[in-house]
């Protein structure tokens, strides 16, 4: 996934973050993608057992 699809990953879960996405180094995209896929799949258990 480029560091692109990435940011747009990330703004779509969490859109606060669009003032300061594009001023974050790698490791931070890496770290703040980690964590917008990990409550993605908070969101889909939740939704699946409700």
């Amino acid at each position: 996934m480029t560091q692109q699809s990435k940011i747009n990953f990330i703004l779509m879960i969490n859109p606060k973050l669009a003032s300061v996405v594009e001023a974050m180094e790698d490791h931070q995209i890496e770290r703040f993608y980690e964590e917008a896929q990990k409550e993605l799949d908070k969101e889909l258990d939740e939704a699946t057992f409700a």
